[in-house]
């Protein structure tokens, strides 16, 4: 797992002379980036990479618009105008052919199995099988998460199985236990991204009864 690391003001990837020329100096510059979880990613199948930030088990694409204001706030931090007007003014440090020297991140990525699924929640990952739900620190995670994979809210672990959802699927199914039942193995279907790529049936929901007149469905 790649740790974040923490930002170091006396980190220099620069000289400055006695004539107040400044100077980059690019294996400083990119171990400085690296530092901070900028890297290449090249998906699966594809020669093209693509710059991405890591920030614990979490990544997510980045690019060179962002990188250069992650650079400008460090230097602006460190009060010093003539660093920071040289690195806003040397566009080419901040173009792709240049920023290729970052190092190329290769990483594993979670993903549902036949048995297991999970769902990323802002606190928290949660692990779910068909006897339990397991609430797990991204910390521990054995492999990385797409940040845009994360629901916007926090989980909490429900105190009864009874809420407003679980009383909205039993009322669309009419009360009916092998029916809600259906419409919970369909849910967990939809909501499981591990599929049979020989058998991936359609799901189509249907008014009670077919007719040419609404069911107020």
């Amino acid at each position: 797992v790649i740790q974040k690391a923490e930002e170091d003001n006396s980190v220099k990837f620069w000289t400055l002379s006695s004539r107040g020329v400044v100077k980059a100096i690019p294996l400083i510059f990119k171990k400085f980036l690296e530092s901070n979880g900028f890297y290449k990613f090249c998906p699966d199948g594809q020669k093209n990479y693509v710059f991405v930030k890591v920030t614990n088990n979490l990544i997510e694409n980045t690019t060179e618009k962002e990188i250069k204001d992650f650079i400008l706030n460090y230097l602006h931090d460190l009060d010093d105008m003539a660093i920071y007007n040289y690195f806003a003014d040397q566009t080419r440090l901040f173009k792709e052919d240049f920023l290729s020297l970052l190092g190329t991140i290769d990483v594993y990525f979670i993903e549902d199995s036949k048995d297991t699924s999970y769902l990323y929640f802002e606190n928290c990952a949660v692990k779910i099988t068909k006897s339990a739900i397991e609430v797990i620190d991204y910390l521990e995670l054995q492999g990385f998460v797409w940040r845009d994979q994360i629901i916007p809210r926090p989980y909490y672990p429900s105190e009864t199985e009874t809420n407003d959802y679980s009383l909205f699927i039993e009322n669309v199914s009419d009360q009916d236990k092998e029916r809600i039942l259906m419409m919970r193995s369909t849910l967990g279907f939809l909501l499981h991204s591990y599929k049979n790529i020989s058998y991936c049936p359609a799901v189509i929901l249907n008014d009670e009864h077919i007719s040419d007149t609404a069911n107020g469905g």
